[in-house]
């Protein structure tokens, strides 16, 4: 596994080129569309309500060294991770496309073609199961969490936030308990 490296030092934000904040925000961080030379890349930053707590910022670090070890097409990949003033952040990338909820709204037939089905659900459980190969497990498993590409309408399994993993003593929900139901 190459080592992650860290794009900016605390405080200075020169690094980026652009940055745009997104409409998509969790419970715990805040979503950007940032440009490193010219380069779009989606970041997710600790909201400040968090950046103080240890606990917060480990669960953080978990997701993106967690991510950062998989290397899959139907899996979101965990380019970077920094700091600046406004807290820590990870570089995941940018993808062009819809949530399967979103898709569904849009599209309500689309998954009525058996064609569509078949290599959606093909497409996920070869996601899952790199995963669980990682030792991984995926406690978020819903449709918006789960992207359709904007060509070819290839999955990608995005926000690795709620994972669970033997190597970490706390999962995002803060229990040591909870299994996916998967």
């Amino acid at each position: 596994m190459e080592e992650a490296s860290v794009f900016a030092p605390v405080g200075n934000d020169e690094v980026f080129d652009r940055v745009e904040p997104l409409d998509s925000q969790g419970g715990t961080s805040r979503a950007y569309l940032v440009c490193i030379n010219g380069q779009q890349f989606f970041m997710k930053q600790l909201k400040a309500e968090y950046v103080s707590n240890p606990r917060y910022r480990v669960m953080f670090m978990k997701e993106f060294c967690k991510g950062h070890e998989i290397n899959h097409p139907h899996i979101v990949s965990y380019k970077e991770t920094g700091e600046n003033a406004d807290g820590p952040y990870i570089l995941m990338e940018y993808l062009t496309g819809m949530t399967v909820a979103q898709k569904l709204e849009e599209e309500p037939v689309y998954f009525h073609n058996k064609a569509n089905l078949d290599k959606f659900f093909t497409q996920l459980l070869q996601g899952l199961k790199c995963l669980h190969e990682h030792h991984i497990v995926y406690c978020d498993l819903k449709p918006a969490n789960i992207m359709l590409t904007r060509i070819n309408n290839d999955v990608k399994i995005i926000d690795l936030g709620f994972c669970e993993t033997d190597d970490y003593a706390f999962t995002a929900g803060l229990t040591k308990s909870f299994s996916a139901p998967e």
